[in-house]
């Protein structure tokens, strides 16, 4: 059985990295938006939309070998905006942002609440260009349950991928 060393763990680390990129940091503004998961139900309808938007995004964005050509390696909802790390072209990144946009604008106006979207998007979102970004910014992400209730921690958080890591 042959052991590596911590370099060369980290090593095949960031050439994995290379090879899957690029990766981005993509967040809407919640100063810009008024409060969007008030309830419960609105976040686990949130959780399903994002979940949904892959599916739906996975269908359009097949390679010619089949693969699909996006990742989401992890997310949070938070009240009044969403925080999102993914792998992946950036315009099909944005794209799952604006399905899942719709998909919650639906929503919201089938519950008879009326949401201004036009300031739920990412304009610039961040590239991650290195493993260590990408360390950071998956960090950054998960923990915004602590920062929105600081009785949460980013394993009890249940509307991202906190507790998965």
């Amino acid at each position: 059985m042959t052991y590596l060393t911590f370099s060369q763990k980290e090593y095949y680390c960031e050439c994995l990295f290379g090879q899957n990129g690029p990766f981005w940091h993509i967040c809407t503004p919640g100063e810009e938006m008024e409060v969007i998961f008030t309830s419960e139900e609105d976040f686990r309808f949130g959780m399903n939309a994002i979940a949904l938007a892959v599916a739906e995004l996975s269908s359009k964005t097949e390679t010619d070998e089949g693969c699909v050509a996006f990742e989401v390696v992890t997310f949070e909802l938070m009240s009044d905006h969403v925080h999102l790390i993914m792998r992946g072209p950036r315009e099909i990144c944005l794209k799952l942002l604006s399905i899942f946009r719709t998909k919650m604008r639906v929503y919201m106006a089938h519950r008879g609440r009326s949401i201004d979207w036009s300031g739920f998007k990412c304009d610039d979102p961040i590239e991650i260009t290195s493993i260590e970004m990408l360390r950071n910014e998956i960090v950054y992400v998960n923990r915004n349950g602590y920062v929105a209730d600081n009785a949460e921690t980013p394993y009890s958080y249940r509307w991202g991928c906190g507790y998965l890591f």
